[in-house]
């Protein structure tokens, strides 16, 4: 082991690493941001799908995420993700009015 084998564990690796954890970070606090800012809007919606997606599992820890995708009236689709208990409350074909904000889902009202 030379003196470049030690320079690029101690050094570059985590100075990758670093620089990645900053990144997610500063990407996810714009978005944040992004969506406080928009306007809150409400729209006549449908529930056209709802899905989960498993993280972790096996040995290790394990969390469920919960999706549910509207249908506007004007046709164009878009997907929330929500938590369980909003999931479990509705279904398929559900219509009602949306409230969200940007990429952040707020409120269905069933009609």
């Amino acid at each position: 082991m030379d003196i470049s084998d030690g320079l690029l564990f101690f050094y570059i690796i985590p100075t990758i690493v670093i620089g990645f954890i900053l990144y997610v970070a500063v990407k996810e606090f714009n978005e944040y941001k992004r969506n406080n800012a928009a306007e809150i809007e409400m729209t006549h919606a449908k529930i056209v799908s709802k899905r989960t997606e498993l993280l972790g599992g096996g040995d290790s820890f394990m969390a469920m995420d919960y999706y549910i995708t509207f249908q506007h009236a004007q046709g164009k689709r878009i997907e929330f993700k929500v938590n369980g208990l909003t999931y479990g409350e509705l279904i398929e074909s559900d219509k009602g009015l949306l409230k969200f904000q940007r990429k952040r889902f707020l409120h269905f009202d069933r009609m």
